[in-house]
């Protein structure tokens, strides 16, 4: 009996081990997070004219940085095309990877990666000159198209036209901004990506007028972080540092009012650490939300000052806005 139950023993320790790494241990003792970005997209992650890395997706790396070590620049931005994100998140290379990357069943059920949570809802679109006259994308028939290789950009308009019996050639493009040079010099009839990335490749552009942003999206993209598998608890650190973002917009929490706002609401005390909450049980201190208000902000102000009116993209939030607004699906967990 007692080599039976220790033979069940081995067989369940590693179980239970599993999903409890050291992730945050690590970044803990290194003393600053490693973040994989995009190499260059406005809006998302990108270098601006003073050196700074800027965008949503930095500013959910600089969140995360905030949560771990009340200092949200204590993070190494690394940047990665579509190509090698996955195999640097595997390597190590990275903590975790925030470069408009979709959230979809093949990738987590085959790269051992985990999904914590949207940060931006998108839909793939396909950008035309406007000369051409083209109302729809199925009329590009026989057309190339420029595409950003390891993306999911090929079999999803792959599959629109297929359903719609047209053809298309493909070219690839390691990076987004070799691609919109190619289409710019003409090599290409077309790009397909991404909506909000071809808004910003369309604001770039010599002469932005001159192209249009066809309307039919041909698949959803859920955008969010993406942490390897075998680390549940860093896992969850990732996914309530962006609900915390979420979660602080709905209660109209920002650096200058988040004092006043929580002293008669126990919800929002709890939530900023000023009494007892759960932050300890996934290794984060306790003020950890009310450290990522006062240094990155609420969703809504990273979200504006990135894509939405103070940025030169301005995109529209539609999906991205708050649950309570039309079309809105930004919703945040309830913190208890």
């Amino acid at each position: 009996m007692p080599i039976l139950i220790a033979l069940v023993m081995l067989l369940v320790c590693p179980l239970m081990s599993a999903g409890t790494g050291d992730t945050l241990r690590s970044i803990q003792a290194r003393g600053y997070l490693k973040c994989g970005v995009s190499t260059g997209l406005p809006g998302f992650s990108y270098i601006d004219s003073q050196g700074q890395w800027q965008g949503v997706d930095v500013d959910f790396c600089r969140a995360i940085a905030a949560a771990i070590f009340a200092d949200a620049k204590k993070v190494e931005f690394m940047p990665l095309d579509s190509k090698s994100r996955f195999a640097a998140l595997a390597a190590r290379e990275v903590d975790v990877l925030i470069r408009n990357t979709t959230w979809n069943f093949t990738r987590e059920a085959s790269l051992n990666v985990l999904f914590p949570a949207v940060i931006f809802y998108d839909g793939q679109a396909v950008l035309v000159r406007k000369s051409t006259k083209v109302q729809t994308i199925h009329e590009l028939n026989n057309a190339s198209i420029c595409l950003v290789q390891g993306t999911t950009s090929e079999i999803n308009l792959d599959s629109y036209m297929t359903q719609n019996r047209a053809k298309f050639k493909p070219i690839y493009f390691e990076r987004s901004e070799q691609m919109i040079r190619s289409y710019e010099a003409g090599r290409c009839d077309a790009i397909s990506s991404d909506r909000s990335q071809l808004h910003v490749l369309q604001s770039v552009m010599g002469q932005p007028d001159a192209h249009i942003i066809l309307d039919q999206i041909i698949s959803k993209e859920p955008l969010s972080p993406v942490v390897r598998d075998d680390d549940v608890d860093f896992f969850k650190v990732v996914r309530w540092v962006v609900l915390a973002t979420i979660q602080a917009e709905e209660w109209g929490l920002n650096k200058e009012n988040y004092l006043s706002v929580s002293r008669e609401n126990p919800d929002i005390q709890q939530f900023l650490g000023m009494t007892k909450n759960a932050a300890s049980a996934i290794g984060l201190p306790q003020r950890f939300a009310a450290q990522i208000i006062t240094q990155v902000g609420n969703y809504g102000e990273i979200y504006t000052r990135n894509l939405g009116e103070n940025s030169s993209i301005s995109i529209k939030r539609e999906h991205n806005a708050l649950w309570t607004t039309p079309n809105g699906l930004m919703y945040a967990m309830p913190s208890r």
